[in-house]
C-alpha cells in the first residue's frame, strides 16, 4: 500500500523557492492604461492561482494594484504586493491568451516580461512575452472595471499595449490622484534591459475588437487595502524580528486550498470539550475551520500556524503551546481511534508482523515547503526563538523533533535534529547552525519569512533529515558539526542516525508539522508564526 498526500497542488522546486523568496525587488508599481487614464492593471483581492489580471480603478494604495518588479536577466516578472503569485503568460502566445497569477517561478519564461520604452522622457511601457516576443499584454478597448489582460500581436501604435509606470515604493514616486506619472523613474538598473525604441503618436491603432468578457465575479472592493494582512507583513525590525501579533487573515479556511482530510490540529486556544486543554480538532472538523488568532489561511495563500508562549497546552506530559497539525490517516473513518495501528504507520524492522498489516502504512516520509515568520523574543535560557516544524512522534517518545532556532541578536536561524531514545535521553544533531544560545549568526542560516523545504524520512529506524534552501543549496544531519558531540559521530555516510528502543511490538508513528513553541518563560503574548506552502506525506 503506497500512500501520498499533496496538500497543495504541486511539489515546489528550487526555482520556485527561489520566487517564494524574493523579499528583495527593484521598484513597486502601479501600471496605468494609457488611454484609459483612471484604469490601471489589477490582481484582484486576495491571492488566488488561476486569477486573470484585470483592469480596475487606480488606487496607488490599493495593494492589489501594486507589483514588485522582479530582475530575471534582461527580463522582469511582477509579482502581486505581498503574496508570491506574478504574472504569467501561458504557453507560447496566442490572441487573447489569459494573463493570470501563478505561483512565481524564476525559470518560467512564461512569466519573463520584456520592458520595451514607448515614449521618451516618460515611464509608458510596452510589456512583450520573452518566449513569444511577438506578443504583448493588452488592455483591450477603452477601459471598464473587470475587463481582462491577455496577450495580442506586439504593435508599437497600440495604446491597449501602453502602461504608465507609477512608482509606489519612493516617496513621490507617483501620482496618487491616478493620473499621469509625475516622475517615477526608472527601477534600480531598470535601463539596461530596456529596448528604448520610442513613438511619440498619439493616436489608437487598436487592432482589438473590443468584445472581451471577464466572467470574473470577485469583488475587489477598491479601498485602498485587502481585508487581510499576514502577521509577517507588520512592522520587523533590522535584526528581522517581527513586532506585534494577531495575523488577520484570508475569510476562506485552509481547507479551501490545502486537502487536510488525514491531519487533525492542535491549537493553545482552550477547548470547549475539555476544561484546562488546548483545542483538539479532528480531520473533519477541520474542513472550513478558520481561528483567526492561530490558524488560518494566510495573504500569500500559505496555511498559518500562530502560537503563543501562554495559553492552553495538549495534555500532562507537556509545558508548551502548539499550533500544529497531527496526521491522522484513518482519514475520517471512525471505527478506528488515534492509537489505533489503522490511524498510524510503523517502521518497516516493526517486528510485529500483525501490527505492521494493520497499519496505514510503513516507513515514511514528510516534506514540507514553509517559512518561519516570527519566533518568541523574550524568556530565558535557550528558550527565546527556539520552535519545532516538524516531528516523527512514537506513541509516546519522538524519534525525530526538527527545531528552528533563532536568537534575538542573530539574522539567520539554525536548524538542527533531536530524537529521543524511547524512555532515554535527546540526542542532537546540528543540520544548519546549532542549538547554543551562545552562537553567532549562522552564516549558512535561514533568516524569517525566506521559504525552505525540509524532508524527514524513516527508513525503518534510520532517519534522515535533509533542507533546502531558497538558493537550492542542501543540508544534511550533522553537516555542521560538532567535533565534541558523540550523537553526530552517530549519523552513517548517507546522513541516517537510527532512532533507539522503537523496533518493539506494537510501536507506531505519526508526523506532526506546524509551530511548537518551546518557550514557556516569554512574555505571554510573545509567539512563533510559521506558514506552511506545501505538505507532502507518502508512506509505503
Amino acid at each position: 500500500m503506497r500512500i501520498k498526500r499533496m496538500l497543495l497542488t504541486g511539489a515546489f522546486s528550487a526555482s520556485v523557492l527561489l520566487g517564494l523568496s524574493g523579499v528583495t525587488h527593484a521598484a513597486t508599481f502601479v501600471m496605468e492604461k494609457r488611454n484609459a487614464r483612471g484604469f490601471s492593471i489589477d490582481g484582484n483581492g486576495g491571492a488566488r492561482v488561476d486569477q486573470q489580471i484585470y483592469l480596475w480603478n487606480t488606487n496607488v494604495n490599493n495593494t492589489n494594484q501594486n507589483w514588485d518588479q522582479l530582475r530575471r536577466g534582461e527580463f522582469f516578472a511582477y509579482r502581486k504586493e505581498d503574496t508570491n503569485l506574478c504574472w504569467d503568460g501561458g504557453d507560447g502566445g496566442e490572441r487573447r491568451q489569459a494573463v493570470t497569477l501563478q505561483v512565481c517561478d524564476v525559470d518560467n519564461e512564461n512569466q519573463h516580461w520584456r520592458r520595451i520604452k514607448m515614449i521618451s522622457g516618460t515611464e509608458i511601457y510596452r510589456l512583450e512575452k520573452r518566449n513569444a516576443p511577438g506578443f504583448s499584454i493588452d488592455g483591450n478597448g477603452g477601459g471598464a472595471r473587470r475587463q481582462g489582460l491577455y496577450l495580442w500581436n506586439s504593435n508599437d501604435n497600440n495604446q491597449n499595449q501602453h502602461w504608465d509606470f507609477i512608482r509606489t515604493d519612493v516617496p513621490g514616486g507617483g501620482n496618487t490622484s491616478g493620473g499621469s506619472n509625475n516622475g517615477g523613474g526608472n527601477d534600480d538598473g531598470a535601463s539596461s534591459g530596456d529596448d528604448d525604441r520610442t513613438t511619440d503618436s498619439g493616436s489608437n491603432s487598436d487592432n482589438n475588437s473590443n468584445t472581451n468578457n471577464n466572467s470574473n465575479t470577485n469583488n475587489n472592493s477598491n479601498t485602498g487595502s485587502t481585508t487581510f494582512v499576514r502577521a509577517s507583513d507588520v512592522n520587523v525590525d533590522s535584526a528581522g524580528n517581527l513586532s506585534g501579533r494577531s495575523p488577520i487573515c484570508q475569510s476562506a479556511a485552509p481547507s479551501t486550498r490545502f486537502d487536510l482530510s488525514d491531519w487533525g490540529l492542535d491549537t493553545p486556544r482552550e477547548d470547549p470539550d475539555r476544561d484546562g486543554r488546548g483545542h483538539n480538532l479532528n480531520e473533519e472538523e477541520l474542513d472550513g475551520f478558520v481561528d483567526r488568532d492561530y490558524f488560518c489561511l494566510g495573504r500569500d495563500g500559505g496555511m498559518v500556524f500562530n502560537s503563543t508562549v501562554e495559553g492552553f497546552r495538549t495534555s500532562s506530559g507537556t509545558s508548551f503551546t502548539r499550533s500544529e497539525l497531527r496526521e491522522l490517516l484513518r482519514r475520517g473513518d471512525d471505527r478506528f481511534g488515534v492509537r489505533d495501528p489503522e490511524n498510524n504507520w510503523v517502521f518497516s524492522t516493526q517486528p510485529s508482523s500483525s501490527f505492521t498489516r494493520a497499519a496505514a502504512g510503513v516507513d515514511g516520509t514528510l516534506r514540507v515547503t514553509m517559512a518561519v515568520n516570527h519566533v518568541t523574543t523574550t524568556g530565558d535560557g535557550t528558550h527565546p526563538g527556539r520552535t519545532i516544524i516538524g516531528q516523527i512522534h512514537a506513541a509516546d517518545d519522538e524519534p525525530s523533533r526538527l527545531y528552528y532556532h533563532k536568537l534575538p541578536g542573530n539574522r539567520n536561524g539554525s536548524i538542527y535534529m533531536a530524537t529521543e531514545e524511547r524512555n532515554g535521553r535527546d540526542a542532537l544533531i546540528n543540520i544548519i547552525g546549532s542549538e547554543s544560545r551562545n552562537q553567532s549568526n549562522p552564516s549558512q542560516g535561514i533568516p524569517l519569512n525566506e521559504p525552505f523545504t525540509y524532508e524527514i524520512r524513516a527508513d525503518g529506524d534510520l532517519i534522515s533529515v535533509e533542507i533546502t534552501k531558497a538558493n537550492g543549496d542542501t543540508f544534511r544531519l550533522g553537516d555542521d558539526v560538532n567535533s565534541d558531540r558523540e550523537s553526530e559521530r552517530d549519523v552513517d555516510n548517507q546522513g541516517r542516525i537510527r532512532a533507539l528502543g522503537y523496533n518493539r511490538s506494537e510501536e507506531y508513528m505519526y508526523f506532526k508539522a506546524g509551530a511548537y513553541t518551546q518557550n514557556n518563560t516569554g512574555d505571554d503574548d510573545d509567539f512563533d508564526q510559521v506558514t506552511i506552502y506545501s505538505i507532502e506525506n507518502t508512506h509505503n
